[in-house]
């Protein structure tokens, strides 16, 4: 049916007079698109399908259980309490569950269009540069026993006779933006060179206009604060990722998505520390040390729900509309148990497909990066993380090294990409943070 569908499309584009690549872009898009549609019934849907329904059901009892206290105007009893807890931890069960697979459907139909737009890139390359491009298998053979690189997407190796195949970056890109926490909620500007460029910072918070009677001059001239960021281009390591011949010569189509999300990961591992904590001197200025206290001060192991309400109204109502918060799996734990002054949980699971849970009516990062409870820890923060500025260089550099573990019976595959972050601020403070006590 699908390659009927698509054959059908290929013959009218023919009629129509239109081009082989533009035949073969229309007819892959339908091929592509209708395997989605039929896989409503597919395996992960199903299972998304019941898990929703027990999430449904989850989400009813906390409810039910919650309405109970508030029509008596009282708290939770401990026994209530702790059946709520357990219902919760099960919720987030469940939701998480339901995340995962529907991570997995998102990032099976990005790869669908992602077929389609390797192939065009592919035949704009070959069309460009008069050099083939190649399959992950075949580019494997094809290269020379020499050390190779890829350099924006090409081949530089002792022959240079192939492109590296467009797909695997793509992958590498896909594997980076799943990883989440900073990275994914941030302002990511991408440039195609690594040379340092200003970013304009401009405060006119406080300035406003003014009501001018009849023949009155316009007054003298108030100008908004102006700065300026200067970002540059770190380099960060995913280290070699060692591969044994066996695997090169028996797996090799696996191969391409193993080593993909392995170098994203490594990538994004440092990449996110540093976007979370890094000191900014001699490399990216993280998110942590980037904003500002909100002067909130919780006790050095536990935090209250007043706590949460001070850190929320210290972000300007401006940078509170988009605002979210960001803390640590741990800390979300601690959270999820407190109470407001009625004693109902702060903790408002969502039931909305796609909608992500709240907490005081936003919704919360979870990074692990952010420090734990602790003295002096800055554990939470609360803000408008899109002010927090991402530059990205765009082509990365991967290596094959064939040579350097040779005796070993392996060969070695490193990428390196270049970053800088810092926090937009011109005085408005869109990011804030709290630290615990000392003592």
């Amino acid at each position: 049916m699908i390659l009927g569908s698509a054959l059908l499309v290929a013959v009218a584009a023919v009629l129509m007079g239109l081009s082989s690549e533009t035949v073969f872009s229309v007819s892959a898009m339908v091929a592509a698109a209708v395997p989605l549609a039929v896989n409503l019934e597919s395996p992960s849907h199903l299972r998304i399908k019941k898990l929703n329904e027990e999430r449904g059901k989850l989400h009813k009892q906390m409810v039910d259980l919650n309405d109970v206290s508030v029509k008596e105007e009282r708290a939770f009893t401990k026994e209530e309490k702790d059946r709520y807890d357990k219902i919760g931890d099960k919720f987030t069960e469940v939701d998480d569950e339901i995340k995962r697979l529907n991570g997995i459907i998102e990032q099976e139909s990005r790869m669908a269009e992602l077929t389609i737009k390797n192939k065009e890139e592919e035949q704009r390359i070959e069309k460009e540069t008069g050099k083939k491009v190649l399959s992950f298998r075949d580019w494997f053979k094809a290269l020379g026993t020499t050390e190779t690189e890829v350099r924006a997407g090409l081949n530089v190796g002792d022959d240079g006779a192939y492109s590296v195949p467009v797909g695997f970056l793509q992958k590498v890109e896909e594997a980076m933006l799943a990883f989440g926490g900073v990275y994914a909620n941030s302002y990511v500007y991408k440039t195609d060179g690594g040379g340092d460029f200003t970013v304009p910072t401009i405060n006119d918070t406080g300035n406003s206009g003014a009501v001018l009677a009849e023949a009155t001059t316009i007054g003298t001239s108030v100008d908004p604060t102006l700065g300026a960021l200067t970002m540059k281009a770190y380099k960060i390591s995913s280290k070699p990722i060692l591969v044994s011949h066996e695997m090169l010569q028996d797996n090799v189509i696996m191969l391409e998505n193993f080593i993909a999300n392995m170098i994203a990961t490594r990538i994004m591992r440092a990449a996110n520390s540093l976007f979370t904590t890094g000191v900014g001197t001699t490399t990216i200025k993280g998110v942590v040390v980037g904003s500002t206290s909100s002067g909130v001060a919780p006790a050095v192991a536990a935090i209250t729900y007043d706590n949460l309400v001070d850190l929320l109204h210290s972000v300007d109502p401006e940078y509170r509309v988009n605002g979210k918060w960001m803390f640590n799996d741990a800390t979300l734990k601690a959270i999820r148990k407190l109470t407001d002054d009625y004693g109902h949980p702060i903790w408002q699971p969502n039931i909305t497909l796609g909608e992500p849970s709240l907490l005081l009516g936003k919704p919360y990062i979870v990074n692990q990066d952010v420090a734990d409870i602790g003295a002096n820890a800055k554990s939470a923060l609360f803000g408008d993380f899109n002010k927090y500025f991402i530059r990205e260089v765009r082509n990365p550099l991967v290596l094959r090294l064939k040579e350097r573990y040779a005796d070993l019976g392996q060969e070695a595959f490193i990428m390196f990409k270049r970053f800088d972050g810092q926090v937009l601020d011109a005085g408005t403070h869109p990011i804030k943070y709290w630290t615990h006590a000392a003592s």
